[in-house]
């Protein structure tokens, strides 16, 4: 849930927010185990109590973190998903994705989720969107989930 501002509003599984540019974020608030995918195109700015900038995120601060825990980034354009992988230097735990305990996920030709009643026209239920399944293998599901403004 984004308690106030331009996203002002509450969120679940495959919603897409989209956030503008210069938007003001007070705070995201998790009401449940969440797991949450980010991606940020510019650099997100952290303000002060004084409401002045104490700090930036920026790609090559994510880059770096992720390079120093030995975990890959996902990417961002099919140039990159095409690129070799390297061998990961990760040596934590390969706990699975919380979502995928249950199994529901896992067969995308019976997968149906409820739509979302969207609170925000800064929101898209990625959950409305059809899956494109080849009958020659109905166990793989695509979906278009790249959405520009």
């Amino acid at each position: 849930t984004f308690p106030e501002g331009p996203l002002k509003g509450s969120i679940g599984p495959g919603v897409w927010a989209y956030t503008p540019a210069g938007a003001k974020i007070r705070g995201l608030v998790a009401e449940e185990d969440t797991e949450y995918l980010a991606t940020f195109y510019a650099p997100a700015a952290a303000l002060g109590p004084d409401g002045k900038i104490s700090g930036f995120l920026t790609g090559p601060d994510a880059r770096a973190a992720a390079e120093k825990a030995g975990l890959g980034l996902l990417p961002n354009t099919l140039a990159e998903a095409l690129q070799p992988k390297e061998k990961p230097t990760y040596s934590g735990p390969a706990d699975a994705l919380q979502m995928t305990k249950d199994g529901s996920c896992l067969s995308l030709s019976k997968f149906e989720a409820p739509g979302a009643e969207l609170t925000n026209p800064h929101y898209v239920d990625t959950n409305k969107l059809p899956w494109i399944i080849n009958p020659d293998a109905p166990d793989i599901g695509l979906k278009n989930m790249r959405i520009s403004a």
